[in-house]
């Protein structure tokens, strides 16, 4: 919506505006403002850019790691969404080729959507899947009370151990 204050000229056969940065693709309507307005609509749609993405790396990522995402348009992003709706808005960098960002620990596999102003959610066609531990126990039989030593990889992420019963280690 514009009125005639946000016109960048306004002449008898044109009008200059600027697309706001929420606009979606579309047809255009023209209004003379009354109370009962006289409504136009353009005959063709004005289509809006959207992002695109190419392609994000790494692939399978760390929680707490950054990931690169590379594409088009990608300036015009304002919230990229990642799996268990962890929805990031503060990037590490941000060209229109390129956003870096920091993923949540509790990210979860699943695609990104990017969503620009308009609330467009631009999906990828792959996957992010999310980097796991492994994890191995020693020994493997013990009393109650005893010590046990857990090895794997990727370790770091764990943040909580919970035993047969539902019981929290330490």
């Amino acid at each position: 919506t514009a009125d005639s204050t946000t016109f960048i000229s306004q002449r008898r056969g044109q009008l200059t505006l600027k697309v706001p940065e929420a606009a979606q693709t579309g047809k255009i309507a023209v209004s003379n403002g009354e109370e009962d307005p006289i409504i136009v609509y353009s005959a063709i749609a004005l289509t809006v850019k959207l992002p695109a993405i190419s392609t994000f790396l790494p692939n399978p990522v760390k929680a707490g790691t950054n990931l690169t995402i590379t594409g088009t348009d990608l300036d015009l992003v304002k919230t990229v969404s990642l799996g268990g709706n962890q929805n990031v808005s503060t990037f590490v960098s941000q060209t229109a080729i390129q956003i870096v960002l920091t993923v949540p620990a509790v990210t979860k596999d699943d695609t990104i959507r990017l969503i620009p102003a308009s609330g467009v959610k631009v999906k990828s066609s792959a996957k992010l899947v999310m980097v796991i531990p492994t994890v191995g126990v020693s020994p493997t039989t013990v009393k109650n009370g005893a010590d046990i030593t857990v090895t794997g990889t990727d370790l770091d992420l764990i943040d909580k151990v919970i035993f047969g019963g539902n019981k929290n280690g330490t």
